[in-house]
C-alpha cells in the first residue's frame, strides 16, 4: 500500500500539478511498470527507459525527485544476481562438482583459488636486467616484460 502511494505522490514543489507531465504525459502506471520489468532484468537507465520509451533525461530527473523509487530500483537491480546464486546453489545441491569447485574458486580464494599472484616491484625489475636490454627498453624497441621470466614462488 505505501509503495501504491509513494506512485501516486506529487512533486511537493509543485502541489498543484501545474507544468509538464512526467514523461510527456505517457501514462504513470504503464511507464512506471515497464520501468521496473527492465530493472528487474538488471537493465541500466538507458535500456529501462527505452523499454518504457521515455528519455534518460526525463527519467533522471524523476529519480531524483522521488527517491523511494529511486531506492526500489536499486534493490530491483540485485534480483538477477540473487537468481544467479539461487541456480549456483541449485546446481551444486544437485551434485556439480565443477560448480562446486568454481564457487570456492572464487568465495574462497586464499584455500581454494589456482591463481598465482606474484608481487614484483618496478625497481626488481630493473635491477636484472643488462645495460643492453635497458637501452632497448629507453630506446622504445622493447618492454620491460620481454624480458622477465615468471617463476611463482614457492
Amino acid at each position: 500500500m505505501e509503495q501504491k502511494k509513494a506512485l501516486e505522490m506529487k512533486d511537493p514543489r509543485n502541489p498543484k500539478g501545474a507544468g509538464r507531465k512526467w514523461f510527456d504525459g505517457k501514462p504513470y502506471d504503464v511507464v512506471i511498470t515497464q520501468l521496473k520489468v527492465a530493472w528487474g532484468l538488471g537493465c541500466p537507465d538507458v535500456e529501462a527507459a527505452a523499454l518504457a520509451d521515455v528519455s534518460t533525461a526525463s527519467l533522471s530527473r524523476f529519480l531524483k525527485n522521488h527517491p523511494l523509487i529511486a531506492e526500489q530500483k536499486e534493490r530491483l537491480l540485485q534480483k538477477p544476481f540473487l537468481s544467479c546464486r539461487n541456480a549456483i546453489l541449485k546446481a551444486i545441491a544437485g551434485g556439480d562438482a565443477d560448480m562446486a569447485l568454481r564457487f570456492l574458486e572464487r568465495k574462497k580464494k586464499a584455500e581454494f583459488s589456482t591463481r598465482q599472484e606474484l608481487e614484483v616491484s618496478e625497481q626488481e625489475v630493473y635491477k636484472e636486467l643488462t645495460d643492453e636490454q635497458l637501452a632497448q627498453i629507453i630506446a622504445g624497441k622493447a618492454t620491460p616484460a620481454d624480458f622477465l621470466t615468471c617463476e611463482p614462488r614457492p
